[in-house]
Order: C-alpha cells, then sequence, then structure tokens
C-alpha cells in the first residue's frame, strides 16, 4: 500500500514593518506556535523579541502536494521581495522546513558585496549577517562598504528632534536611527521628542501567556520589567504566570 501524502499549506508571516516569513507545512497550527516558541528560536521568535510587534498569519494556499508547495513558496517569496518586504526566511524555498542554507564565509562575503552598508544588508538579508556576526567575519564582510560617523557631540538636541519627526513611533525610531535615540534616551528627551508620536496601545486579550514570556526575555530582573513593561508584567503576576515568565532572571538577594 502506498503510503498517502499530506496536502501541503503555504502561508505567509507578516509584521508590521514590512518583515515577513514564507513557509509551508503539513500543520499549520502546530508550525504557527513553533515561530512564537522561545524553545525554537525561529527568526520570527527573534523578529518579535527585538520589535515587539504582533505578528500576522495568513494562509496564501492549501491542499497542495508537495511539488506544487515548492513552486508556489518560492513564487510567494518573490513576490513579496518585489513589493519591497524584508524576508526573514533562514530555509530555502521549498525546503518543507528541511535544509539550511549554508553560510560560509566565502558565502557571505559575496552577499554582504550586494549592499553599501551594514544596515542596508542587516536588513535585507538578516541570516547570512547573523552567520556572519556569530562567526565574527563582519569586518571581512564589510570591508567595502561605507561607514557613516558623526563627529562627537553632533547629536545635539535640536538635531535628534528633528531626526524623531521623520518616524511615527518610538520602535520605528530606535530601528531606524538607533544612535539619535540612544542619545535622547540617556538625556532625558525621548518624552519631549516622541510627543508626536503614534501611542501603540495593545488591543484586549493582547497579552496572552506566551507574549508574557516573550516580553519578560527582554529584561534580567523581575523590578526592571515591572519598570519597563508594567502591563506584561501586572497581566502575568494576576494570572499566576510569573514564575514562568522569570525563570530566567537573576533573583537579587538581600544581604
Amino acid at each position: 500500500m502506498k503510503q498517502k501524502i499530506e496536502n501541503r499549506v503555504v502561508y505567509a508571516i507578516e509584521f508590521p514593518d514590512n518583515y515577513v516569513y514564507v513557509g509551508l507545512t503539513k500543520n499549520l497550527k502546530n508550525r504557527f506556535k513553533q515561530h512564537l516558541s522561545p524553545h525554537h528560536r525561529s527568526y520570527v521568535y527573534k523578529h518579535i523579541l527585538k520589535t515587539s510587534l504582533t505578528p500576522k498569519l495568513i494562509k496564501l494556499e492549501i491542499d497542495l502536494n508537495e511539488n506544487d508547495a515548492k513552486v508556489k513558496e518560492f513564487q510567494y517569496l518573490k513576490e513579496y521581495s518585489n513589493k519591497n518586504w524584508h524576508i526573514i526566511n533562514k530555509a530555502k524555498p521549498g525546503s518543507l522546513g528541511g535544509s539550511i542554507i549554508k553560510h560560509t564565509k566565502l558565502a557571505c562575503i559575496s552577499d554582504a558585496k550586494k549592499y553599501k552598508t551594514k544596515r542596508e544588508w542587516y536588513e535585507k538579508s538578516p541570516s547570512s549577517y547573523d552567520a556572519a556576526r556569530r562567526n565574527k567575519w563582519l569586518n571581512d564582510c564589510c570591508s567595502h562598504m561605507i561607514i557613516k560617523r558623526k563627529i562627537n557631540g553632533y547629536w545635539s538636541k535640536n538635531i535628534c528632534n528633528l531626526e524623531s519627526k521623520k518616524f511615527t513611533s518610538k520602535t520605528e525610531w530606535q530601528k531606524k536611527s538607533s544612535t539619535s535615540y540612544c542619545v535622547a534616551r540617556k538625556n532625558g528627551w525621548l518624552l519631549e521628542l516622541s510627543k508626536h508620536m503614534q501611542k501603540q496601545k495593545k488591543e484586549n486579550g493582547f497579552w496572552t501567556k506566551e507574549r508574557c514570556i516573550i516580553d519578560a526575555k527582554k529584561y534580567n530582573t523581575r523590578n526592571n520589567w515591572r519598570i519597563k513593561s508594567s502591563s506584561a508584567s501586572s497581566i502575568a503576576s494576576k494570572n499566576g504566570w510569573l514564575e514562568e515568565c522569570c525563570s530566567h532572571m537573576l533573583i537579587l538577594r538581600k544581604k
């Protein structure tokens, strides 16, 4: 008897900042859970951890056989790329969750040649950039790139204010102009310079147990989490998730 071939689903996980993951799977529900789980450390999870943004799961194609699914996945990746989405896949299109792109040093150098700055490389090809960073190849890979340095004292309050006007949220500002954001935060200007920005309100029920765990991973102590992310910390405490959320944190004991 021939083994039954299970049909595949081609899906996308979209982020509000124009990053997307495209994949294919036999079990979409379980696969999405894996993407959100800290145990799997997927590129989707890492992007959530970095940005605190909520992804949206989209079914692109259903009931496909293996070959058709591979073709469709590649087509959708190309389509997203043509629409200027940032692709965060690290697996080859059509891999069925299998083989991973081998980022050798030569492959990373070759990929880096496509870009003029480290930021551009990171934004448009995060998997090869991450491989170069992990293996300490960045200097070799980026030797051809333009280094944009600001003179000491460049980021005055007025310049930071002008820079902040380019963005509609603190998250976007921090991501696209991290130096000016950090200077503003260090000098206590952040609140004043971000008054024009949209407040990102969380809808009711946003803070699920899984999201609280992901959010807590950003902080080393419970007190730091409570101060900087009071909503998530409060929900976790109210629902009895605190111990699980804070299991990675330092325990500060009084002498």
